[in-house]
């Protein structure tokens, strides 16, 4: 009997460990998406200023 126990593990035990990674990503991508939400929360007020300026900087170099 446990030949046939050692064989199921040992033939299904990757399956839970590939369960393991999908839910590791998913909760990584997760923690990602926060905290571009706090950053663009954060610098939400800031981020039209910071843009123009980019653009006056791009189109003052620029020939036109």
């Amino acid at each position: 009997m446990p030949t046939i126990w050692k064989k199921f593990v040992q033939r299904n035990g990757s399956r839970g460990e590939q369960g393991q990674d999908l839910s590791e990503y998913a909760l990584l991508i997760g923690l990602i998406a926060m905290v571009v939400l706090v950053a663009v929360s954060l610098l939400g007020t800031n981020l039209s200023a910071i843009y123009e300026y980019f653009s006056d900087v791009i189109a003052s170099i620029a020939p036109g």
